[in-house]
């Protein structure tokens, strides 16, 4: 990448259609098949997606939990003020 020069494909993103059709298509309401058409992928591009989507969600699931966690043994209702 030599004086700012970029190969290949520009990176098909994440939006909020491909979201939307994901949820559809991992509660079972439309197949693999009619999500990629949904979102206009093949299907190696969308599995790389869902993988990169379900990655992303993980960590931010993650990083809740680990702020979620109470300061000490007894909970948040003995936290000092």
């Amino acid at each position: 990448m030599k004086k700012g020069i970029k190969f290949g494909r520009k990176k098909i993103p994440i939006d909020e259609n491909f979201k939307a059709v994901y949820m559809k298509w991992k509660q079972g309401n439309i197949t693999a098949v009619k999500a990629m058409e949904l979102v206009a992928m093949k299907n190696n591009t969308f599995y790389r997606r869902v993988k990169e989507y379900e990655s992303i969600w993980e960590y931010f699931k993650n990083s809740l939990d680990n702020l979620l966690i109470p300061p000490f043994r007894g909970g948040w209702a003995k936290t000092p003020i």
